[in-house]
């Protein structure tokens, strides 16, 4: 009789973080529809079903993994005079790689009929609130939506579609203009 193998320990928080993490990353990289269960499965040398256990589909799997991940962060905080001028160089200076990035993963996504609504959702209350409460006023979630619809622009055309006048080599002369729509959406205040 050979004496058995220990069983290998299993380490619910690990695997949920792997699952996680690639799916982070498959998402980022081939959007809802191109990301399948079994990559990512792959990508986080678990078995299938373990996806299923922790995240009962692929859409819950989706909202844990980005929209879960959606804010502005530490932006929101920035002094109000240098505001625009950050959020412009920012969008202006984002690099397109195969890392982590919840907003290519949701431009990827937005085709999906599936999560299209939770993508708004998500949107709206982590991203489009707070930013609205930052600009303040009475046309404050106008203001905001308007500033979202054009950083996602700036973004959609540079990451995305390669539009060669945004990129980053061109910084110099693509940020002035980029500040001036953003300090007038936020208002004179921030000019």
């Amino acid at each position: 009789m050979t004496p058995s193998m220990p069983a290998k320990k299993r380490d619910a928080e690990s695997t949920r973080e792997r699952i996680l993490t690639a799916a982070q990353l498959l998402f980022t990289r081939k959007g809802f529809d191109g990301a399948g269960i079994r990559d990512i499965a792959a990508e986080a040398d678990v078995n299938m079903a373990l996806i299923g256990r922790y995240f009962g589909s692929k859409k819950r799997l989706f909202e844990s993994a980005i929209l879960s991940e959606l804010e502005f962060g530490d932006v929101l905080e920035l002094d109000p005079a240098d505001f625009a001028d950050e959020i412009a160089k920012l969008y202006l200076t984002k690099e397109k790689d195969d890392s982590f990035d919840p907003m290519l993963a949701i431009m990827r996504s937005l085709s999906n009929p599936e999560i299209a609504s939770e993508i708004r959702e998500a949107l709206e209350k982590q991203i489009l609130v707070p930013l609205s409460k930052r600009i303040g006023g009475s046309d404050a979630k106008q203001r905001a939506a308007l500033l979202l619809a054009q950083l996602a622009g700036v973004d959609l055309m540079r990451r995305i579609m390669g539009f060669t006048w945004i990129q980053a080599k061109h910084v110099k002369r693509s940020h002035p203009p980029l500040k001036n729509v953003i300090s007038d959406l936020l208002g004179s205040k921030d000019r």
